[in-house]
């Protein structure tokens, strides 16, 4: 798989994994624990999918540089997004 092929899954998989941690966090907030009860089997999932898609990359290091800058810039907004979304659901 190309460099390029995984930042868009890396991007769909970001995307998809802070839809689901703002749904835990609203659940949280709104101190519903069946919907939070409901979201682990989801997280695990797209963190693993997530976490392979990586670890792809560092062995294509060298393609990385072919890939669009929107793409990566993309990638890092995501990144910022699921950091602060991570660090909510902490709390």
């Amino acid at each position: 798989m190309d460099a390029t092929k995984r930042i868009d899954d890396l991007i769909i998989l970001s995307s998809r994994l802070a839809e689901v941690l703002e749904e835990e966090n609203r659940a949280l907030r709104g101190d519903r624990p069946r919907e939070v009860a409901a979201l682990p089997e989801a997280k695990t999932a797209l963190s693993r999918a997530y976490e392979t898609r990586v670890l792809g990359l560092k062995d294509q290091e060298d393609g990385l540089e072919d890939v669009a800058p929107a793409l990566r810039e993309r990638l890092s907004g995501l990144g910022k997004k699921m950091d602060g979304l991570l660090a909510e659901n902490a709390k």
